[in-house]
């Protein structure tokens, strides 16, 4: 009966050290994944919205521990890619907005000099307008004084002649003279 007891003591004893140890480890386990791994997946899901773009997540932090020092600091890195990015973004605008004074400033001076040049245009095509009107009338005068040469020089010849000629008479001759120097006066 005695070997029955120890046996059954045995039996009951290492009954309740399985249940105790699985008790312990389901313990430990639940401990385990309370303390470290929902903390540490809290973390890894922040990190992974973090690279697809969402820079303003943050970790919870859930204990105060080694894991709650790793995601403060990790907390205390975004803050600070966040400062740095605004400033990025503070020191884009203030570059986009200085070069558009600089182009503004390049169009007003770009337009002033087209002006000037348009206005130096303007006056020198004023000035070959004037010239070409002028040579036209050139032209228009020497064509009209080559047709009165001609004409006058036939006249001149025959005033020549006219005078040469021993019958006229003394006030013909000087109305021939008066025909030939106003002739030549031409």
């Amino acid at each position: 009966f005695l070997e029955m007891a120890i046996m059954v003591f045995l039996h009951n004893t290492l009954t309740e050290v399985v249940i105790d140890t699985a008790l312990l480890g389901l313990g430990a386990g639940l401990f385990m994944k309370y303390l470290v791994l929902n903390p540490l997946h809290n973390l890894l899901k922040a990190m992974n919205d973090i690279s697809s773009g969402n820079s303003d997540r943050k970790a919870g932090i859930i204990f105060n521990d080694e894991i709650g020092d790793i995601t403060g600091n990790f907390n205390r890195m975004i803050d600070m890619l966040s400062f740095i990015k605004r400033n990025e973004i503070d020191k884009a605008v203030e570059i986009e907005k200085a070069r558009e004074k600089i182009l503004e400033k390049s169009n007003i001076e770009l337009n002033r000099r087209v002006e000037e040049k348009t206005e130096e245009l303007l006056k020198a095509q004023e000035i070959l307008i004037g010239q070409e009107r002028l040579s036209a009338m050139g032209q228009l005068v020497a064509g009209v004084a080559h047709e009165l040469n001609n004409p006058l020089t036939g006249i001149i010849g025959y005033a020549q002649l006219l005078t040469e000629d021993a019958q006229l008479s003394k006030e013909n001759k000087e109305d021939i003279n008066a025909i030939h120097s106003e002739a030549q006066r031409c």
